[in-house]
């Protein structure tokens, strides 16, 4: 069955062009449209500039645009009581409120959607989006690819737990499992994912023809950086200065694009915050220095045995909360006790039942699309025993 895009999916086209303020070349093929563009945005960096992200920032938070994206409005969530700490200590910024599909890849996806589109005509013909990485980017694609008449091939980890996958897999979403690396080439497994979804598209003609491929791993960050922007002022109009915004690394999407953002406006320290096997991170990150914290000091904070046992707390209070955020949350707590500052977090997704642990406290490896020039603006790191 061939798919095409929607009314939905037209208008969107039609309000993102109304934005666009350049002439726009033929179109390549997704991987070298999307090079194209991080090229651009890389240049004007080097430069200083953010013209391509300055250009996209009105158009994507255009009320119409947030409304065929469906996204709901930034919220900020005072998380201080909870933690056991007096108003305004930590605050959670709430990425996982926003996402239609209940994560901040919901953001990141339609974000990349739109970034392409104004800077390229849709191409005729295609019919699909395509992508690789982690399950929460896999289900926020498969959500837009519904919601625009398209479908969807998503390259996924062959580790990853099996009721995620079924989540997944459907007529119109093909699901491509990648096996992990052999463990001394030191791969990690979200390049490897990348890889195979570049031997397809060099191999298979006609694929390459159908696809629209989203390149999170290379734009994430630069796509999202108006939701950081948006993120800042809203902090700012609620009163809320930060002195560190904390989060763990994962793809670096929320790291880049909305610790750059809050950075520039309050001069936050950016903390990252990550289970043990933070060698990569600190190796990237000249200035920082590791500290290696004992989850149980962590969580005595709430007076809870775990993390899920403090998930569990969070979810009896009303607010369904994914693994990593909770312990961004205990961590945040920490710190703005034991220096008495204000920490914003972000909430990155409601809960899911992952099944493995291995899911969230593999071995982290960098994404090595991060811009260089950031990480001179990371402060420190946590490792989380």
């Amino acid at each position: 069955m061939v798919n095409r895009p929607n009314s939905s999916f037209m208008e969107l086209i039609t309000i993102v062009t109304k934005y666009r303020e350049h002439d726009t070349l033929p179109r390549k093929d997704g991987v070298r449209a999307v090079k194209e563009i991080r090229d651009r945005i890389i240049a004007e960096r080097s430069s200083g500039i953010s013209a391509t992200v300055d250009e996209l920032e009105p158009c994507l938070l255009d009320p119409q645009i947030q409304r065929l994206l469906g996204v709901a409005p930034m919220q900020v969530t005072d998380f201080s009581g909870l933690l056991g700490l007096k108003r305004g200590k930590v605050f959670g910024l709430e990425f996982r409120l926003m996402g239609p599909a209940g994560s901040h890849k919901d953001l990141m996806v339609g974000a990349l959607i739109v970034l392409q589109l104004l800077q390229n005509e849709f191409p005729s013909g295609v019919d699909t989006f395509a992508d690789a990485g982690f399950f929460n980017s896999a289900f926020a694609t498969r959500h837009y690819a519904r919601r625009f008449g398209l479908r969807g091939v998503y390259f996924i980890q062959e580790s990853t737990p099996k009721n995620l996958i079924e989540q997944l897999r459907a007529d119109d979403f093909e699901v491509v499992l990648v096996p992990e690396p052999p463990a001394e080439t030191g791969k990690d497994k979200k390049n490897a994912t990348y890889r195979a979804e570049l031997k397809r598209l060099a191999t298979d003609d006609a694929f390459r023809r159908r696809v629209f491929h989203l390149g999170h791993a290379e734009l994430g960050f630069f796509a999202t950086m108006p939701y950081g922007r948006y993120a800042a002022r809203e902090l700012k109009a609620r009163g809320i200065r930060p002195q560190i915004f904390l989060t763990s690394v994962g793809a670096g999407t929320t790291l880049v694009g909305t610790g750059e953002p809050i950075q520039e406006m309050f001069g936050t320290e950016i903390v990252v915050g990550e289970y043990a096997g933070l060698q990569p991170v600190t190796a990237k990150i000249p200035s920082s220095y590791v500290e290696t914290i004992n989850s149980k000091d962590i969580l005595s904070l709430a007076d809870q045995k775990g993390d899920e046992a403090f998930q569990r707390y969070l979810a009896e209070k009303g607010y369904d909360i994914g693994t990593t955020s909770a312990g961004g949350l205990l961590l945040s707590a920490y710190l703005a006790e034991r220096e008495g500052v204000c920490v914003v977090t972000p909430i990155f997704e409601k809960y899911r039942d992952y099944k493995s642990r291995s899911v969230l406290s593999r071995a982290l490896q960098l994404n090595p699309f991060i811009p260089n020039d950031f990480w001179t603006k990371v402060g420190r790191t946590y490792a989380i025993t």
